[in-house]
């Protein structure tokens, strides 16, 4: 693609432009660190005259989602690429800060998927408030709007997989849905009794993409709700969290008594 488009004198900046992405995202594409969205893809393709067709057959569409029901419920999945074990250098600095106590062995953190060292640290905070890990399948759950897919494009199936339990809330890291060709992959996807909530780790990049960042964020048809760098690494973040989660907790709803019912006295 980076190769096609050098030989057409077109700049990073104009074929973004074309595509209504930022640049950054673009170059992230090209030199392989993010898998190509099939949509964009095939976009960039006509713009540029390559065939795509080879690349696209290897996404499920929407009738081999709907057709494709033989999982096995009794697996822990975990799909190919970084997790905490695998990102836990970074941030050293605030790791010495902090001083964490209570975090899990390095079995969970192998079972736990991030894109970047910053996701990372709200998974220790949640840990160090109490957090424990819970296996479970999100597809049993029945989320709304649009198929979960793997990495590789297939559906998420019921097999389990590692999520974060805090104060009631489930959280799977890293979960992509698949909106008819498209793909948006959620930084920490949250279910209690029904509610879903897509959390997102903002690091400094986004501060260059908040527009494309809102358009994305209507398309998942789910609250979402975005922390940036600073609050993630200001050390109070699981009170910035319970404070933007708070609005979203499932309401009880009080049995109303019936007007011809009366206390008897001394209640």
């Amino acid at each position: 693609m980076k190769a096609r488009r050098m030989e057409l004198n077109i700049s990073q900046q104009e074929l973004a432009g074309w595509l209504e992405i930022p640049p950054a995202t673009l170059s992230r594409y090209e030199s392989g660190q993010r898998r190509w969205p099939p949509h964009l893809y095939q976009r960039a393709c006509q713009l540029l005259g390559l065939p795509c067709s080879k690349f696209l057959d290897c996404y499920w569409d929407w009738e081999k989602h709907r057709a494709h029901w033989n999982w096995p419920s009794h697996l822990v999945e975990v799909d190919p690429g970084q997790t905490w074990a695998s990102l836990s250098g970074g941030y050293s600095w605030f790791y010495r800060k902090r001083n964490f106590e209570n975090q899990p062995p390095l079995e969970i953190k192998r079972l736990l998927r991030a894109d970047t060292r910053l996701d990372v640290i709200p998974y220790a905070e949640f840990y160090n408030a109490g957090a424990s890990t819970a296996f479970a399948s999100i597809t049993a759950l029945n989320p709304p709007a649009h198929f979960l897919a793997k990495e590789n494009g297939e559906p998420l199936g019921l097999a389990r997989r590692a999520a974060i339990y805090f104060e009631d809330w489930l959280l799977w890291p890293q979960i992509n849905f698949l909106l008819s060709h498209r793909r948006i992959r959620v930084d920490l996807l949250a279910h209690q009794k029904g509610v879903w909530v897509a959390n997102e780790m903002d690091g400094p990049l986004h501060n260059q993409q908040f527009d494309y960042d809102r358009r994305r964020d209507e398309q998942l048809k789910i609250p979402v709700v975005r922390f940036c760098e600073a609050e993630i690494l200001s050390g109070q973040f699981i009170d910035i969290f319970r404070e933007r989660m708070a609005r979203f907790r499932p309401q009880r709803i009080r049995p109303k008594s019936s007007p011809t019912e009366e206390l008897p006295r001394g209640a």
